[in-house]
């Protein structure tokens, strides 16, 4: 009886796992370096949440921006750029506060969204510049 109660936890334990590993790799945000970002800004309409992984705030912002980049998924893209690994881009758009959301439009900055928002909030923002 032990037994079997050991082995259903731990192949309960390797599918909670597999769906876990399975969510982080469907992620439909993209994560760039500061290498690919003048090109990876350039065309469309792109949302760039720089953060920190030590961010309250940036943390509890993922899921929705998660959110978001499923349902609104082919309008725009959202992407992420740590301020702690590419702080010269972070001082070259004068990030003072993350998490922050700046909008670009073809390589330009279109807008700018500073601190945690609500889904409704970025995605209106956002579909000004569509």
């Amino acid at each position: 009886m032990n037994t079997k109660r050991s082995l259903f936890l731990l192949a309960l334990s390797i599918f909670i796992l597999g769906l876990n590993t399975l969510a982080q790799d469907d992620s439909r945000i993209k994560v760039i370096s500061g290498n690919s970002f003048n090109t990876d800004i350039k065309k469309g309409v792109v949302v760039v949440d720089f953060y920190a992984d030590w961010c309250r705030p940036c943390k509890m912002l993922t899921p929705l921006l998660e959110k978001i980049a499923f349902e609104e998924e082919g309008k725009f893209t959202i992407a992420k750029l740590d301020v702690d690994k590419y702080p010269e881009i972070s001082s070259e758009y004068g990030i003072r506060g993350i998490p922050c959301l700046i909008v670009f439009k073809d390589g330009v900055e279109v807008d700018r969204i500073v601190g945690l928002q609500t889904k409704e909030n970025i995605i209106a923002i956002v579909n000004k510049h569509l």
